[in-house]
């Protein structure tokens, strides 16, 4: 994770994401509380409410993070708008798992039942699910307009 929120400029401003993927990879599980985690940093707890209110919120910009950083890699590359509607989304699921495999020990410890609760709190997908399905309505919206996929009314929601 290279970027840090983008609210927070300050280079002392500690990369939160990661050290939450370091807290679980070393744990084996999600820190119980803003107070464990900050013990596990070293940082005080006011610090990391200055950027986020709760465990849930961090976890939800991490998938968030790995959301839009893909679909920034895809964007930015020149071939992708002339790309049909089905390569641009063959495009994006490519990327996304290859970056996801870039953390993978993370990934499948998170979404392993046994291991962790974070994949029944749906909370912590709730902004990544809105982006995603805001990007898959672009699409189609793309691909009735060029007429990949027809316009059936009630069908398309």
């Amino acid at each position: 994770m290279a970027k840090q929120n983008k609210n927070k400029t300050n280079e002392s401003t500690p990369n939160w994401q990661e050290l939450y993927i370091q807290f679980v990879l070393e744990h084996n599980k999600r820190p119980q509380s803003a107070y464990e985690f900050c013990k596990f940093a070293s940082l005080q707890e006011e610090t990391f409410y200055e950027t986020y209110g709760t465990i849930d919120a961090l976890e939800s910009d991490i998938w968030l993070y790995f959301f839009t950083e893909t679909k920034s890699q895809i964007q930015a590359d020149e071939q992708y708008q002339a790309y049909s509607v089905r390569e641009k989304l063959l495009a994006f699921d490519y990327t996304w798992l290859e970056n996801l495999r870039s953390y993978r020990s993370f990934i499948t410890l998170v979404l392993s039942s046994h291991a962790s609760p974070m994949w029944q709190k749906k909370a912590s997908f709730a902004k990544f699910k809105e982006e995603f399905t805001n990007y898959a309505q672009e699409l189609l919206s793309e691909a009735q307009e060029t007429g990949e996929v027809k316009n059936r009314n009630v069908i398309n929601n």
